[in-house]
């Protein structure tokens, strides 16, 4: 994020990213069907599954704090804690 909002360019927002992002995947060699989208979702799973803060992401992708949490909060370690503790040393088809 910056100051006026997700992409600025010499201090004006850019309202369309389509050409830029284009040549960016281009020069990435990323497949054409990685979208912005695409990339924000992988972020938001990776920054989870290592643990940051909810509050931080969300801050950082410009998301509600109430999305990421509902969206994507099952990939955080503190997910659940109970359940995965319940699962430890049981082997599966046990009681």
């Amino acid at each position: 994020m910056t100051s006026q909002g997700p992409v600025e360019y010499q201090n004006r927002l850019i309202q369309k990213e389509r050409k830029g992002f284009q040549r960016a995947r281009l020069l990435a060699g990323l497949d054409a069907d990685v979208t912005p989208h695409i990339l924000k979702h992988t972020y938001i799973t990776w920054a989870m599954q290592r643990g940051i803060p909810i509050w931080e992401v969300a801050g950082f992708i410009g998301t509600s704090e109430k999305t990421i949490r509902e969206v994507y909060g099952h990939h955080h370690p503190d997910a659940m804690p109970n359940a995965k503790r319940r699962f430890r040393g049981h082997k599966m088809g046990t009681n």
